[in-house]
């Protein structure tokens, strides 16, 4: 059953679903949850990621009719308000509801607040974000949709080295994954004969977090003393925020030497459509070839259907991390199928690592690493460049960190 509901996945991608009722109504039904960020910091992704959701479930429930299984999967998704101890509460809810299988958190800070709670309430929790080193490293509840974090720091790192950046000012949210962020990319800075010139964290769920007055204030000092130092082209900013850099670029003085320098960011702020659809923001961004990563497109008609089908329904282009969400569904039901008591915690662990080695989606494989993080993966680099008197983001470069 395993292997025929894997075969058909594509092929009925292709094909299109039907996206009504399931044909068998005495079917079991079982819940997956979801944690998505349909409001705050993360809403433009949450948008994409429930429209994959939503598109997975109909074809898998296609797939489960198709061939006359005795259950079907029903999707129940909670807004995590892209905050972390939100999306603790939603998931404590979620379980004592007697949900099982969740997929989310889809950023890091909350995956270090849920693990520890999955693991306590016998759930088993996707995680849909990079997961940092410390978190939960034996928790065999936790499946992981990305490679490591290490991956996207060493594609930033790599990429400011081609561009001969070697002293860097970092702005952005203050959080166990920023901080981590900016400990590692300090790391392979200083390696290289580089040099940290300070970070600029604000509070994220502050009430003022949309005024960067005082923050955008000392990063300008800390850039001027880079740049009198070292130079403008040696200079570069990264930026650690979510939807709210948007704010941070509107902000920003475009006369001032912070517009001398290169920007870059994480891939909270890649292909973010919400920066060129702000005038200020754009031409900031545009000015400063601001670059940011995202887990890396594949080239496959699988992959392609995805993102169309959710392209058709948000009518724009689509985060990559949407069509992990859409496997991880996949992955989800997968992991339910391979079980005979549906809703048994201890079955569902056990079932997970032989689903998560065997399983081939449209955004590639989901085999783990030595420590349990997703091995396949590279990252595009996304930048803003200027189109005439319009700004587009384009895709300059695919990185694969194993091979480089």
């Amino acid at each position: 059953m395993l292997r025929g509901i894997s075969v058909v996945l594509v092929a009925i991608v292709l094909g299109g679903a039907s996206c009504g009722e399931v044909a068998n109504p005495d079917a079991e039904v079982v819940t997956v949850g979801a944690l998505v960020p349909l409001t705050g910091g993360q809403s433009s992704l949450g948008e994409a990621v429930e429209a994959s959701l939503r598109l997975a479930v109909d074809i898998i429930n296609t797939s489960l009719d198709d061939a006359e299984s005795p259950w079907r999967v029903a999707l129940r998704i909670e807004d995590s308000n892209s905050d972390p101890e939100e999306a603790f509460e939603k998931l404590r809810v979620m379980s004592e509801d007697g949900i099982r299988v969740v997929v989310g958190p889809f950023d890091t800070d909350s995956i270090v607040l849920a693990a520890p709670l999955a693991d306590r309430l016998s759930t088993v929790l996707l995680a849909c974000a990079p997961v940092l080193p410390d978190t939960e490293d034996d928790n065999d509840r936790l499946g992981r949709m990305f490679p490591s974090l290490a991956h996207e720091v060493d594609t930033v790192a790599a990429e400011l080295d081609s561009n001969g950046v070697r002293h860097v000012a970092f702005v952005g949210r203050d959080g166990d994954w920023s901080i981590a962020y900016i400990d590692m990319l300090a790391d392979k800075l200083i390696d290289r004969g580089g040099t940290v010139r300070g970070s600029v964290l604000y509070d994220p769920f502050a009430n003022d977090v949309n005024d960067f007055g005082d923050e955008l204030a000392e990063l300008t000092g800390l850039v001027e003393q880079a740049v009198d130092s070292f130079g403008a082209d040696s200079v570069a900013v990264v930026l650690l925020t979510q939807d709210e850099g948007v704010q941070l670029f509107e902000q920003a003085d475009a006369d001032s030497v912070l517009s001398d320098v290169s920007w870059f960011g994480s891939s909270s702020m890649g292909r973010l459509p919400e920066l060129l659809a702000s005038a200020d923001a754009r031409t900031f961004a545009a000015d400063t070839m601001f670059t940011a990563p995202l887990f890396g497109e594949v080239d496959s008609n699988g992959f392609r259907a995805v993102e169309q089908g959710v392209r058709d329904v948000i009518g724009r282009d689509v985060p990559s991390t949407a069509v992990v969400a859409y496997d991880a569904l996949w992955i989800a039901a997968l992991t339910i199928n391979q079980v005979t008591d549906r809703s048994d915690p201890i079955l569902l662990r056990a079932s997970l690592p032989s689903v998560l080695g065997g399983y081939a989606g449209v955004s590639g494989s989901f085999v783990p690493d030595g420590d349990g993080n997703r091995a396949e993966g590279g990252y595009d680099l996304w930048t803003v460049q200027s189109n005439g008197t319009d700004a587009a983001w384009v895709k300059t470069l695919a990185f694969d960190p194993d091979s480089n």
